[in-house]
């Protein structure tokens, strides 16, 4: 397997039964983290944590053995399997995977082959670096977390930025480029 993103049923913490991790197979066929944590994860500081060695660690990944109610996702690292991995997982865990997998091939020195991460407003592949998790866009995740689906390039922040308190609302909640509040208090101010 090659290039290839897996994501698996990894641990949990107070509070949190489980949350995704994400393992990654390199252009090599190497099998790398790129995002595990809590008492399931695969990988602890990067390191194997449940196998010897990473062959071993391979197979158990690839036979989905390490826990009995595991499933495991497999994405390709092209355009159709990036954008099916952000449709199936929170926009925040998949951007970091992103980054993660180009930190691994930078160290390398050769290009990950990815196509980049795709934005949430207009669709376009942009480098996971130039990419922002907007603020005030998450959503409660019935703890005590905060889920942020949507991933997006710098020009579409800039234009869904109103333009008057600079908060980011997104293009469709702009009107004449202001927030609803700015909106609201220029109308205000013309009534007088």
């Amino acid at each position: 397997m090659r290039n290839m993103i897996v994501a698996y049923k990894g641990g949990g913490y107070d509070g949190c039964i489980w949350e995704p991790n994400f393992a990654f197979f390199d252009k090599n066929g190497v099998l790398c983290d790129v995002g595990s944590s809590g008492y399931a994860g695969l990988f602890k500081k990067g390191k194997p944590q449940q196998k010897d060695t990473l062959e071993e660690l391979t197979k158990l990944v690839l036979s989905q053995e390490w826990q009995d109610d595991a499933s495991a996702e497999f994405f390709d690292l092209t355009e159709r399997g990036v954008k099916s991995m952000f449709n199936s997982y929170r926009g925040d865990f998949c951007l970091y995977v992103m980054k993660e997998i180009e930190e691994l091939s930078r160290g390398t020195g050769h290009s990950s082959g990815s196509p980049g991460v795709p934005c949430t407003e207009c669709g376009v592949f942009h480098d996971p670096e130039d990419m922002m998790l907007p603020e005030g866009c998450g959503r409660g995740d019935g703890g005590i977390g905060i889920i942020i689906d949507d991933v997006i390039c710098q020009d579409c922040y800039c234009a869904g930025c109103c333009r008057e308190c600079s908060s980011y609302r997104g293009t469709d909640q702009l009107e004449e480029g202001l927030c609803s509040d700015c909106y609201e208090k220029r109308e205000g101010d013309s009534d007088d």
